[in-house]
This record gives structure tokens, C-alpha cells and sequence, in this order.
């Protein structure tokens, strides 16, 4: 894990349940979005 993962996990353990659901679906997006740029090159 580098420095920079650690200090967010730390940061969100402090965000409230709805906070880290919000910032759960968030980050899935982000990851749908990379994989679909992944396929349409070319």
C-alpha cells in the first residue's frame, strides 16, 4: 500500500456510513468508466 492509500484509508474512517457509501459508489465509477475507455480504442 503506498503513503498516499494509507492516509485516505485513514481519512475515511472518520467519514460517516453515508459518506463512505457516497464515496463507494464514486470510486466504482471511476473504475466502470477506465474499463470501458479500455476496450474502445482501436
Amino acid at each position: 500500500m503506498t503513503e498516499a492509500v494509507g492516509q485516505l484509508e485513514s481519512q475515511v474512517r472518520l467519514l460517516s456510513a453515508a459518506e463512505r457509501a457516497d464515496l463507494a459508489y464514486f470510486l466504482l465509477n471511476c473504475l466502470d468508466s477506465e474499463e470501458e475507455g479500455v476496450g474502445s480504442e482501436g
